[in-house]
């Protein structure tokens, strides 16, 4: 909580600069990063991981070999579907399956063309709630609706990054508004096939309900910066299901599994695995969610790969 309550900080470059450092590094020492890269299965041969099989691109169906793997995907996926029941033992399998998920989110990205700098606006997010029942959003998501007052994370990239040219063209300024949402595949409008064939991007119940979403966090954010509608001149949205089309994540969380109490500090798991040699790091570890548990829980799995 200090981290949050003291000043959280903001990369200059941005978010993807953390990633190019760790790829450099990586790639320094005659390693290979593959991207747009899909992994099919663990390898597992008595109890041990010894590789993964994956598909890419160029390279097509391919296996890797290896006597360590750590994966950072999502836990149901990697334990339920990458290693399989078959694999690990009933109670992992059981309670891999019971763990609840946190709620989707729908983020929309805004290039807005004024200089909210020089309107007074401070460089910090913003918070805002329509009312004290800061739990309605969720009882919503839970009932697979759409808040009619979502709450909204506004993060103003302009003036957390002012001297990045890439963040914005000059006068315009880069807003992200963040609310949670429903994830399943029927509050957007389309089916689980659609999903799978891709379709769904062109459904036009899925695009309406995009721009809904966004109406509404936009409504509410204009209660703090006025009239903020009618100066954007670049909009985007994603979704739940736009998560789990780029990460397989279930439930379309960018926060793993929820933090309840029954699935706090050591109800949640470590980096270890049922199976030698595969350790798990992410967002649902015991380290907790974002981007301070993520870090700190691929430090772990690290640390136990190598013994420290």
């Amino acid at each position: 909580t200090m981290h949050f309550m003291q000043g959280s900080f903001y990369p200059a470059g941005g978010g993807q600069v953390i990633s190019d450092r760790l790829a450099a590094a990586i790639e320094s020492k005659g390693n290979k990063i593959l991207l747009r890269t899909k992994v099919q299965r663990m390898l597992i041969e008595g109890g041990r991981v010894v590789g993964v099989e994956f598909n890419n691109k160029a390279l097509g169906t391919r296996c890797a070999y290896a006597p360590v793997v750590i994966s950072n995907a999502d836990l149901k996926q990697t334990m339920l579907n990458l290693v399989g029941e078959s694999e690990i033992s009933r109670r992992t399998a059981e309670k891999t399956r019971a763990y609840e998920m946190s709620p989707g989110m729908g983020v929309v990205y805004l290039g807005v063309k004024r200089d909210l700098a020089k309107e007074g606006m401070s460089n910090t997010n913003l918070r805002i709630y329509p009312s004290y029942d800061f739990e309605a959003a969720y009882r919503d998501v839970q009932n697979n609706v759409f808040s009619e007052r979502p709450h909204v994370f506004v993060g103003n990239a302009s003036l957390k990054d002012p001297e990045n040219p890439k963040v914005a063209p000059e006068g315009i300024s880069n807003l992200q508004l963040m609310s949670v949402t429903p994830s399943s595949f029927s509050a957007w409008g389309i089916t689980e096939r659609e999903y799978q064939d891709g379709s769904y991007r062109r459904n036009r119940a899925y695009i309406e309900r995009k721009e809904q979403f966004a109406a509404a966090v936009i409504r509410e954010t204009e209660r703090v910066i006025p009239n903020l509608s009618r100066d954007i001149v670049f909009q985007e949205v994603s979704t739940p299901i736009t998560m789990m089309r780029y990460t397989d994540a279930s439930n379309g969380t960018s926060y793993g599994m929820s933090l309840i109490p029954s699935q706090f500090l050591h109800h949640r798991p470590g980096a270890k695995t049922d199976i030698k040699g595969l350790f798990m790091c992410g967002a649902n570890m015991r380290n907790g969610h974002g981007i301070f548990g993520a870090m700190t829980s691929g430090v772990e799995a690290a640390s136990m790969v190598v013994g420290k």
